[in-house]
């Protein structure tokens, strides 16, 4: 083997050897742009140039044992832990070590940023109380068409903004040249700091920079908080949210091409319970000011949210009939849920439903359908998905559906995610009747049995229905245990929180519908449905075979099969029927308890006692398996056959006699 091997390579094989530990450094500081003057393996923390900052690059590496450090951009808050490759698997005791390391090469960087933190703060404080009070006339200020308020001014003639952490202590500065060219104090913590302009009260307004804040500040005199750059949005927001927790906040946040400004504001207001207002002109409101604009009204201009509180009187002036998606099962403006175990069916229902309603199909079986947008989120099966679309559209003869599907998941319950699907839907130009999250699983991060992570998810839901009015639908598995396949998988929190719930089930080859929740309405009957399959039109696979999907129709529920028993006990009840003489009761045949009991006595030599205990359903005898097939049910002194089958079998012996 091993000459076979050398005649291939053209001689001995040998592993490459792994580059040095420092070029092995060098080349993954590189990926991030960074290019130190030099590696030196010491455990020290080292500093260097980037672009212009003379020390916002960082890195700390150890030479022994298995190489390994850490490097990062202070300014840009990325850090990066790296290991050497030895050549080798790592053993155990070198993963261990490894993971010591790091936590301390961590640790190290916290505390070596901790420290320039609180070096920058005693700096920039200091600046601050020794700096004059800025003059409204200064060059950046007139151009902006702002006054000075909380400014002060440097020897050199920049203004100085000030930054205050969440316990109101200044952390860093930000230096506004009169060109308009802004920097912050160097080391100082910028994330989560803010100033203020106003006192913080019941209407409270969040933007980027000074001169939107003071513009906003001097359009309509309420509280303004700045966060000096979009990324500080969010966490400014938090600590806002947290400090005035029944306070209403808007967002002024800047129209950028990048479209970073709203991003920014579209997360924090999701997260955090905020309103949105994006400047109408390219650039941001001070520049909609200056250009002519009504600020104020901008501002001003609630959105028509209706009331929360709502006198009890209103409530019975107009009726208020439920709204359909389908009738009698999926209701709009709520939330729902189609769960069942692995191969149950339950996309191939939820899909159905979506195509239905986004189509010019008036019904499901015998229920009218309501129709509009369809947003389907598929998580997974995306291969599938475009056959299954095909073949639906092809059984059923339609051309156009007004439908959109995702081309993968997302975290639906993070703030991110929660944002891209929303600008998603707002981009397509359309407003969804329903939004199907299928299946739950791929789009949620949290634990699906932890009540926080399911508030997390139910909170995004709430919010698209919010946002569009839709109903929102999860598709889900049921639990492993036999038991549990009458519910969704996870905390007891998902079907508290349903409007609607549906659970479905495979038997004998055939879909089953089941209703576990109706929130505002009966339940009705199960809906029973054929999987029927189809090849698609002018679908082939790479041999040439005809692609086949599945598509759903209307069934009747299987036949149940019967066993001996069941086949002897049914004919004994409708000889007892007979014996008694034919008697109906409620248009049902009719067998009282002293007949059945002398039935079993005279025609089948039961013993009185022995009859008598074959009528107690406590017994687990006759009456209990007959109450267990569905056969029989208690009316006065006996009981009525309420069997279709057997009851209509009855009806037409007796040509409807009674």
């Amino acid at each position: 083997m091993e000459g076979n091997i050398a005649r291939i390579l053209g001689g001995p094989w040998s592993p490459k050897e792994p580059d040095s530990p420092e070029v092995q450094l060098r080349v993954a500081m590189a990926q991030l742009d960074l290019d130190p003057p030099s590696i030196v393996l010491d455990g020290q923390l080292h500093r260097f140039a980037v672009g212009n900052s003379k020390d916002a690059g960082w890195y700390v590496a150890y030479g022994d044992g298995v190489p390994a450090g850490m490097f990062g951009n202070w300014k840009t808050g990325e850090a990066i832990t790296f290991r050497a490759d030895v050549g080798r698997k790592l053993t155990a005791a070198e993963e261990m070590a490894h993971a010591r390391r790091v936590a301390e090469l961590r640790k190290k960087r916290e505390e070596d940023t901790e420290r320039k933190h609180e070096n920058a703060a005693e700096v920039a404080n200091k600046i601050w109380t020794n700096a004059g009070i800025a003059d409204s006339n200064h060059p950046y200020l007139q151009r902006k068409g702002v006054k000075a308020h909380i400014l002060r001014i440097t020897g050199d003639g920049r203004l100085i903004a000030p930054m205050y952490d969440a316990d109101g202590n200044i952390s860093s500065l930000q230096y506004i040249s009169s060109d308009g060219a802004k920097s912050f104090h160097p080391g100082g913590a910028v994330r989560g700091c803010y100033a203020v302009l106003g006192e913080p009260a019941q209407d409270i307004y969040i933007a980027e920079g000074f001169a939107t804040g003071a513009t906003i500040y001097e359009a309509i005199h309420k509280p303004v908080i700045i966060t000096y750059s979009a990324g500080n949005i969010p966490p400014v927001t938090e600590t806002i949210r947290a400090k005035f927790p029944t306070a209403s906040i808007t967002i002024v946040a800047d129209n950028d091409a990048s479209g970073v400004g709203q991003n920014y504001a579209e997360q924090a207001a999701a997260k955090y319970g905020a309103r949105v207002v994006v400047s109408p002109v390219t650039s941001d409101v001070n520049d909609f000011v200056q250009g002519g604009g009504d600020l104020a009204s901008l501002l001003e201009t609630k959105s028509e949210n209706k009331p929360w509180l709502i006198p009890a009187d209103e409530y019975d002036k107009e009726p208020k009939p439920i709204d359909w998606l389908v009738k009698h099962w999926l209701q709009q403006h709520g939330t729902a849920m189609i769960h069942g175990a692995s191969g149950s069916g339950k996309s191939f229902v939820a899909l159905d439903w979506s195509m239905r309603i986004a189509s010019t199909l008036e019904t499901w079986g015998d229920e009218k359908l309501n129709h509009g947008t369809v947003i389907y989120l598929a998580g997974e099966g995306h291969q599938g998905l475009h056959a299954r679309v095909a073949a639906w559209k092809q059984h059923n003869e339609e051309k156009k559906l007004d439908m959109y599907i995702s081309s993968g998941g997302l975290d639906l319950d993070k703030p991110e995610g929660l944002y891209k699907t929303i600008t998603e839907i707002r981009s397509t130009g359309v407003v969804p009747v329903l939004i199907v999250v299928d299946t739950l699983h791929r789009f949620n991060s949290g634990n699906e049995r932890d009540e926080a992570d399911v508030r997390k998810m139910l909170q995004s839901c709430s919010l698209l229905t919010d946002e569009f009015g839709a109903t929102v639908m999860f598709v889900h598995h049921t639990g492993v245990n036999p038991e549990a396949q009458d519910r969704g998988r996870g905390s007891g929190s998902w079907k508290a929180a349903l409007d609607n719930e549906f659970s479905v089930k495979q038997k004998d080859g055939k879909v089953c519908i089941s209703q576990k929740k109706m929130k505002d309405t009966e339940e009705r009957p199960d809906v029973w449905l054929e999987m029927k399959q189809i090849a698609v039109n002018g679908w082939y696979d790479e041999d040439g075979e005809p692609v086949t999907s599945v598509v759903l129709e209307p069934s009747d529920a299987p036949k149940r099969k019967r066993s001996a028993q069941e086949s002897k006990d049914r004919r004994l009840i409708e000889n007892a029927w007979r014996y008694a003489g034919c008697k109906f009761e409620n248009n049902y045949p009719f067998v009282s308890n002293a007949d059945c009991k002398n039935f079993l006595m005279e025609e089948h030599g039961k013993t009185k006692t022995a009859a008598v205990q074959a009528m107690k359903v406590s017994a687990g005898g006759l009456a209990f398996r007959l109450f267990e097939y569905g056969l029989i049910s208690d009316y006065g002194n006996g009981f009525i056959i309420i069997d279709e089958e057997l009851s209509n079998g009855l009806r037409v012996g007796t040509n409807g006699t009674k």
